[in-house]
């Protein structure tokens, strides 16, 4: 919800009624981690409405994500899946630093991922595609071993 506010207020999207931007901090403060530590749900029954109003107040569009999988064996399967897109959505696990690829079990896994990406953003098919880089499960990285060095030594990243 955070992402999508801030992204209303930053292009500049207009509010349909003056009341609406005025319960953006009410929705701000419930995170999905309030939800899953379970909140009071008497208090949730009260900004439901608001986040009701928010989403018939944004424009409505149609997306559509297809996962095409990481691994070697699938990226043949790739391409069938490149016809007419906009965006490239890529992922890469931001923990697997000292893991390596399951086909060779040599081939680093955060360096397998720059290499896919570099193919990507490199190939002409995709001059006019926008192309996002999530680096995922940093929330893993907050006991980083001694031995990251290590990798980050022996990785030319």
């Amino acid at each position: 919800m955070r992402v999508l506010l801030d992204a209303r207020n930053k292009l500049n999207i207009p509010w349909e009624k003056l009341e609406r931007q005025e319960n953006v901090p009410k929705i701000m403060k419930f995170t999905v981690a309030d939800l899953l530590k379970g909140i009071d749900y008497t208090t949730f029954a009260d900004v439901a409405p608001i986040i009701q109003d928010f989403w018939e107040d944004a424009a409505v569009w149609l997306s559509r994500f297809i996962d095409v999988g990481g691994q070697r064996s699938q990226r043949q399967k790739w391409f069938q899946c490149f016809t007419d897109i906009t965006s490239i959505l890529f992922m890469v696990a931001s923990n697997e630093y000292d893991q390596v690829i399951l086909e060779d079990r040599r081939t680093n896994r955060v360096v397998e991922s720059r290499s896919v990406f570099e193919t990507i953003v490199n190939n002409r098919a995709f001059t006019n595609v926008s192309i996002i880089l999530f680096m995922n499960k940093s929330d893993l990285l907050k006991d980083v071993p001694k031995t990251l060095n290590d990798c980050i030594a022996r990785c030319d990243y």
